[in-house]
């Protein structure tokens, strides 16, 4: 019973040789409750959504607001954090699963890494980063870092 975070981690490095380097880390999470007795006030009680868990050598999505006490109508904030750290200026993607690519939302972090979407009806969502890096060295190649982060929550009809 009480909260429970899923999440999946993949992380590579590839190098071929004294060639660049390449290292890929992709996060996706998401949010769930489990009550003997279901109720949607014992949801939005549900408190330890802001715990980074997938480590600190990625980029990952930390939602500010209740993930499971979002409703039609509502807004969705996040914050991005790269590293463990708030990272601004970041373009994030928000997708509603039955209109797809018709529904997208793009914003911007701010300078505390945050971003808020105003959600419309009920359905799952997904936000979307990457953030791809490059890393001069002192032979003239560049080595390369490309992170990515998705977070899908569900959007419900009432409060």
């Amino acid at each position: 019973e009480g909260l429970y975070q899923a999440v999946a981690r993949q992380s590579r490095s590839l190098q071929q040789g004294d060639g660049p380097k390449l290292v890929t880390v992709r996060i996706a999470k998401t949010a769930f409750g489990s009550f003997k007795v279901p109720t949607i006030s014992a949801a939005k009680n549900l408190k330890g959504f802001d715990r980074l868990i997938a480590g600190e050598d990625g980029v990952e999505f930390i939602p500010v607001n209740n993930p499971l006490a979002v409703f039609s109508g509502g807004t969705m904030t996040m914050e991005l954090r790269q590293k463990g750290k708030p990272t601004g200026g970041q373009g994030v993607t928000l997708v509603r699963r039955i209109d797809g690519f018709a529904s997208v939302q793009e914003h911007i972090t701010d300078d505390k890494g945050r971003v808020s979407f105003a959600v419309g009806p009920a359905d799952f969502y997904l936000a979307r980063v990457k953030i791809d890096e490059e890393s001069p060295r002192p032979d003239g190649q560049k080595d390369k870092s490309s992170y990515e982060s998705t977070y899908v929550f569900q959007v419900f009809n009432r409060p």
